[in-house]
């Protein structure tokens, strides 16, 4: 008998938080590319969404993979551990864009500032995708 408590719950989470951090990477590079400011309000409610969606996304993968035994004894031929890896590293990269990016002005932004905030916000979605990748290739892969 299926029992539905014992279906993973990690894969149903995770497409909540990429769909938010995408909409907001799109918003951000939208915002830059029209000048409008109004688009730094949508960045703001899509990426914040996001970020905080990953707390239950991240706990999900663990309560999945029954505990950090993965952590424990890795193994670096095993993509689980990379799926972790690029995972953290873009749910860090996201965070800290978040922290650093909602701290400055809206207005006056000086090309410094708007090259970085692309190139943090670019490599943090690179990073969501290489976490993708390594799913698919983990579910679908040969």
């Amino acid at each position: 008998m299926l029992n539905p408590l014992a279906l993973p719950i990690h894969p149903i989470l995770v497409h909540f938080s990429i769909a938010m951090l995408t909409a907001g990477w799109i918003c951000l590079l939208v915002r830059y590319a029209s000048g409008d400011t109004r688009w730094e309000d949508r960045w703001r409610m899509f990426e914040l969404v996001g970020v905080l969606t990953l707390v239950p996304t991240i706990v999900s993968a663990f309560i999945d993979t029954r505990g950090f035994a993965f952590l424990i004894h890795p193994r670096a031929g095993a993509p689980l551990i990379w799926h972790m890896t690029s995972g953290f590293v873009a749910a860090g990269a996201f965070g800290l864009h978040y922290m650093w990016r909602r701290r400055l002005p809206l207005d006056n932004l000086t090309r410094s500032i708007v090259t970085w905030d692309i190139a943090l916000a670019t490599f943090a979605m690179v990073a969501l995708l290489a976490t993708g990748l390594i799913a698919g290739a983990m579910v679908y892969g040969t």
